[in-house]
């Protein structure tokens, strides 16, 4: 059926798990439940907007209603990465899955890639992993001062970070260091390295999260956003999508400061951005907080505040909709801040879709999906680009509730 979709925006609330998948096991993360624990952490959520669309309906979530007569079509995406990083979750969701898992330099960083990026930059280097910042970065730091050596922090998913403090360090000199890093890191099977810069006193060092620059390894197959590119869609990226696609084909590029910021370049993008003959475009969007600022560090009372103010700004976006444009709103992966660390999480992630064109009347449950990709299918058919995934689309099931 020809529908006339003109815009579509995907948002991405980094890390918003909503339960353990099947296999979960299998990852060490049985029993994790990222929106779940937080809002019983928190003495319950006050989501009302995602309430509305039907969010309440994918767990039990305290505080959020479950409403089966929802505004939005509403269901749980299963992932078939053999990986829960957040590239590969950005991967699967447009319809790339991946069977390799990323390496990680946690244990320790191989002597090659060291001696090669000590090589290429003429600088030696300082090492910390994520585990030790905390009590131990300070120290760090002032070595770093001393000797002007940078520091690399070295995650436990794979990720690589170069850091320097400000006055010892400049941006062209980060800049440097990023994309060394990720020239060599590729043979390492590395997913994301990047460069971030941290000032203060000794005791008193802050990493500056504004400066945050990722350099993000090219997608080793086609995706969604190949497909549209040869069909002169406009695609905008907006925050992590933007480094994720450097590559890709992305029509324009935004690296807003945090969630706020990234929903008002919705918002500002919606009414007025560059578009195709038939007024198509899609704009890319990653909502960064949840886990960057509270996920990671294990904060769920932080992580809860947060997302009840996603909540709050949601109808930003959803009012400066018009009637053939969609909304799906979905993550790339769990991160429950409750659990014994404060990695990644093997959880199903929420997908929901809101347009004034449809109107579920109770017919909005689009169950459990079988991967991410789903969303790249059925993205696939409403712009008729006549490319598949393997996946399966959900959009006959919205069509049907016109």
């Amino acid at each position: 059926m020809e529908i006339g979709i003109r815009k579509i925006v995907v948002l991405v609330l980094d890390s918003l798990g909503v339960g353990e998948q099947p296999d979960s096991y299998f990852f060490n993360d049985r029993g994790r439940n990222t929106v779940g624990h937080v809002a019983d952490t928190a003495g319950g959520l006050k989501l009302p907007n995602l309430e509305k669309l039907g969010f309440g309906n994918l767990t039990y979530t305290k505080g959020v209603e479950r409403n089966p007569d929802s505004t939005g079509f509403y269901g749980k995406m299963r992932s078939q990465a053999n990986a829960k990083d957040s590239v590969s979750g950005h991967w699967e969701l447009c319809g790339l899955i991946t069977t390799r898992e990323f390496n990680t330099f946690y244990e320790s960083v191989p002597e090659e890639f060291l001696a090669e990026l000590s090589e290429r930059t003429e600088k030696e280097f300082l090492v910390i992993t994520e585990n030790k910042i905390e009590d131990e970065f300070d120290a760090y730091g002032v070595e770093h001062q001393v000797s002007g050596k940078p520091i690399l922090i070295c995650y436990r998913d794979s990720r690589v970070m170069v850091t320097g403090h400000t006055d010892v360090l400049s941006e062209i000199d980060m800049y440097i260091l990023g994309e060394n890093m990720r020239e060599i890191a590729d043979a390492h099977y590395i997913a994301t390295v990047g460069s971030i810069f941290f000032d203060g006193q000794p005791g008193d060092f802050m990493f500056k999260e504004d400066t945050i620059r990722e350099f993000i390894m090219p997608s080793p197959g086609p995706t969604l956003i190949d497909a549209m590119y040869s069909k002169s869609i406009p695609i905008i990226g907006i925050g992590k999508i933007a480094d994720i696609y450097a590559t890709s084909g992305l029509t324009d590029m935004h690296r807003p400061n945090g969630n706020a910021e990234t929903i008002e370049k919705v918002r500002e993008l919606i009414l007025d951005s560059p578009q195709s003959e038939n007024g198509q475009v899609l704009i890319f969007a990653n909502l960064p907080d949840l886990d960057s600022l509270y996920g990671h560090k294990g904060d769920a009372l932080g992580y809860a505040k947060c997302l009840e103010e996603i909540d709050e700004l949601l109808p930003r976006i959803i009012r400066t909709l018009r009637n053939e444009d969609v909304l799906f709103i979905c993550a790339d992966h769990g991160l429950d801040p409750t659990g014994p660390d404060q990695g990644h999480t093997r959880e199903h992630v929420p997908v929901l879709a809101y347009s004034r064109l449809f109107k579920p009347q109770g017919k909005g449950d689009l169950g459990v999906r079988k991967s991410y990709a789903d969303l790249a299918e059925t993205i696939a058919e409403a712009y008729d680009l006549n490319v598949h995934y393997a996946a399966e689309s959900f959009w006959s099931a919205m069509v049907a509730q016109l």
